[in-house]
């Protein structure tokens, strides 16, 4: 009973507006602005299943999601080098070390253009694994 009050007087406290600071309500309808557009994405991708598989053939939609899939996962392969070069360029900002900033530049830069390398790498092994049972399949291409 003491949790449900509890939990109950948070809710109410995080959605009282009249109470809050500006620095708060901007924080509370960034937040419920974020949840609708995330929600909105999702029900749109999901909409646009059946549509694309309209307007393009399976093997052609298949190619698509392909496509779609290896551009996600090199987007998230980057392992949060920009995030942890923007933390470090300003602290070393601060401390107006230039040299250490150039630095970070050429290293994340190395760093990205290794792992590109790494993930190309992984596609055309994979390729290459695959190729032969890819190659009996007699599917028109157009």
């Amino acid at each position: 009973m003491l949790l449900k009050n509890k939990t109950k007087q948070i809710i109410q406290n995080l959605f009282s507006i009249k109470n809050q600071s500006n620095r708060s309500k901007v924080f509370l309808y960034n937040t419920i602005i974020n949840i609708f557009v995330k929600g909105g994405t999702f029900v749109l991708n999901f909409l646009m299943i059946p549509l694309l598989l309209k307007l393009l053939s399976k093997y052609n939609f298949g190619i698509w999601e392909i496509a779609f899939t290896i551009t996600s996962y090199a987007l998230i392969l980057n392992f949060g080098l920009g995030n942890s070069l923007r933390n470090l360029m300003s602290l070393n900002l601060v401390k107006n070390k230039i040299n250490k900033i150039n630095h970070l530049i050429s290293i994340t830069f190395l760093l990205s253009i290794l792992l590109s390398i790494i993930f190309l790498l992984i596609i055309g092994i994979t390729y290459l694994l695959f190729k032969s049972k890819l190659t009996h399949l007699s599917i028109e291409v157009f």
